[in-house]
């Protein structure tokens, strides 16, 4: 290892422990998008690095897609209501009724 490469490292402390995680999270969400924070500081406090993290939600979400399944962690797919959105394929109960 270099010192050059020692300095473009990124030294990433233990996360702290959740206390109220429903609240934590919403709270982090809520930073997120409306600007205050970033999805790439957010997954680093808690341990993460963000091109992992989205190298595994973007495989998670094709795989789903592949085999058929409807996550509702996917946006794109189903509102935060849990409410199927446009385009969205449909299940076969959804077909049924």
């Amino acid at each position: 290892m270099t010192p050059a490469m020692a300095m473009g490292a990124d030294y990433l402390p233990p996360p702290m422990p959740w206390i109220d995680p429903l609240k934590e999270a919403t709270a982090l969400r809520a930073q997120v998008r409306s600007g205050f924070r970033s999805a790439a500081s957010v997954i680093a406090e808690r341990g993460g690095r963000m091109y992992d993290t989205l190298e595994q939600i973007a495989l998670e979400r094709q795989w789903a897609n592949d085999l058929g399944i409807v996550l509702d962690t996917d946006p794109k797919l189903v509102s935060s209501s849990g409410v199927a959105q446009d385009g969205a394929p449909q299940t076969s109960d959804e077909e049924t009724e």
